[in-house]
């Protein structure tokens, strides 16, 4: 009998549930072509996908997307950066820190590279980096600002101090 691997059972993510989300910018910094280890995509964008877990995702895909042809195809390319079907879109996924997001194209690919114990795929990566200026205080931090606002100024050798405003 079957035994699914643990990962098998992960559930696939939303983009939104990304760890600090809403830390990351609405627009990805730079887009490259790289290779990206499998293990680390972790979800999809894709709406009929969300809420079970790639066994499920394998289970929700049309018939002509698992026969043994088109997943052959799919194992034998480790490039997906570009098209490789004239019906098929290059695989471009979401890359938030070390997590990898479908995002157009390639969700039975990449589902079939995984199942099929591939570990690293070569796609369209749109890169997202964590924006300081989105990134929450401490409330510790903001208390403190708000009591003393030029305490912190302290670290600043004296001689910078007297052209600092405020």
């Amino acid at each position: 009998m079957y035994q699914p691997k643990a990962w098998q059972r992960e559930k696939v993510k939303r983009e939104d549930e990304v760890i600090n989300f809403e830390w990351y910018p609405k627009e990805p910094v730079s887009t490259i072509v790289t290779e990206i280890e499998l293990s680390k995509v972790v979800g999809t964008t894709h709406d009929s996908y969300h809420g079970g877990d790639w066994l499920a995702m394998l289970e929700s895909m049309p018939k002509r997307s698992t026969d043994a042809e088109y997943v052959a195809m799919v194992c034998d390319n480790i490039d997906h950066s570009q098209s490789l079907l004239p019906t098929s879109q290059p695989i471009t996924v979401r890359q938030y820190g070390d997590e990898y997001i479908i995002f157009w194209g390639g969700n039975h690919r990449i589902c079939h590279a995984k199942l099929a114990g591939l570990h690293v795929i070569r796609v369209q990566v749109e890169q997202f980096i964590i924006d300081p200026a989105l990134v929450p205080l401490p409330a510790s931090a903001e208390s403190a600002y708000v009591t003393a606002p030029t305490a912190w100024l302290t670290w600043l050798p004296h001689w910078a101090r007297r052209w600092w405003p405020g």
